[in-house]
């Protein structure tokens, strides 16, 4: 009982932290790393809290295999 608990409670945090209405009228920058290329992605939210894809944008990444 006091394991779902505390489940429960990460959980919250986490919705709380990650939640549209947690970032509203903010812009979220994503990341993402691979050894072929990088992937840059802004979002932001319009006034129907709609996310909006604002800039994409990739760039490869020559890298050894072993790196």
């Amino acid at each position: 009982m006091k394991k779902n608990k505390y489940t429960q409670n990460i959980q919250r945090f986490f919705k709380a932290k990650l939640g549209k209405s947690s970032i509203a009228g903010e812009e979220i920058v994503g990341v993402e790393l691979t050894s072929n290329e990088i992937r840059l992605a802004q979002l932001s939210t319009n006034k129907s809290n709609q996310w909006i894809l604002e800039k994409f944008y990739i760039h490869p990444v020559d890298l050894p295999a072993d790196s």
